[in-house]
């Protein structure tokens, strides 16, 4: 398993690991703690509700596992900081040229890990819905028009759709919810972003995956790379791997 990532990696690939934290056991929950750093674990210990700490170490643990499978090393080993506008780096010569980005909903965590410095990730539950008027109240127009449907259900897809798209591309760049959310537009299969005049990005050279996921969950994944659609392995886990 370690060997087909590093092979996959040197040749320019990214990895994405999904796992719902419902299925995992205790024992393996508390050894992913176990790998943590005192920071992770003080940040993890603020969350009110018991599931989402359970969920903020499974998503960081697994990452640790992830970037080990990736590069030979301790997973409580890695060292990582808040980079440019608080998105999480690996501190400097650990891995050059490695970069990942994390995403945790309750119940379900996401890692990603690329050769590429703007990549994001981004995994949502589409059974919490959330107000309503959400998206007519953010969206860019093109974006409200697509979820004007007849049809709830399908309203509602097209909703998580778009956000976990929008939170993908945000965390990939590293600007989070500092950019307007109405500032860019996502159309649908496949998708692909628009930009306002005011925006200077290049929409040709991000690139966008999403999957429908087990359990009601939906996840997306962006990467830049202006020479082409960059290939992506996904692993939808049943367990947590190496431990």
């Amino acid at each position: 398993m370690v060997r087909a990532v590093q092979r996959a990696l040197e040749e320019n690939d990214a990895e994405v690991w999904v796992l719902r934290t419902a299925t995992i056991a205790l024992e393996r929950e508390e050894a992913l703690d176990a790998l943590l750093d005192p920071v992770e674990r003080a940040r993890a210990a603020r969350f009110a509700f018991a599931r989402d700490r359970r969920d903020y170490r499974v998503a960081h643990g697994l990452l640790r596992l992830l970037l080990s499978a990736v590069v030979p090393r301790d997973p409580r080993d890695w060292r990582i900081r808040a980079g440019a506008g608080g998105k999480p780096e690996l501190v400097e010569g650990q891995a050059d040229g490695l970069f990942f980005n994390i995403s945790h909903t309750r119940g379900c965590v996401a890692c990603l890990v690329g050769r590429r410095p703007l990549i994001g990730v981004d995994v949502e539950s589409r059974e919490r819905r959330t107000a309503a008027d959400l998206g007519e109240r953010l969206f860019a127009p093109a974006e409200v028009a697509l979820l004007r449907h007849p049809d709830e259900q399908e309203r509602w897809d097209r909703f998580f759709r778009i956000w976990t798209l929008k939170e993908a591309y945000l965390k990939g760049t590293g600007l989070g919810l500092r950019m307007p959310l109405d500032s860019f537009a996502f159309s649908l299969d496949p998708p692909r972003v628009r930009f306002a005049p005011s925006i200077d990005d290049d929409p040709t050279a991000w690139h966008f995956e999403q999957r429908l996921l087990p359990g009601g969950f939906i996840a997306a994944v962006s990467q830049r790379e202006p020479a082409g659609p960059p290939p992506l392995r996904w692993r939808v886990l049943d367990e947590v791997p190496g431990i």
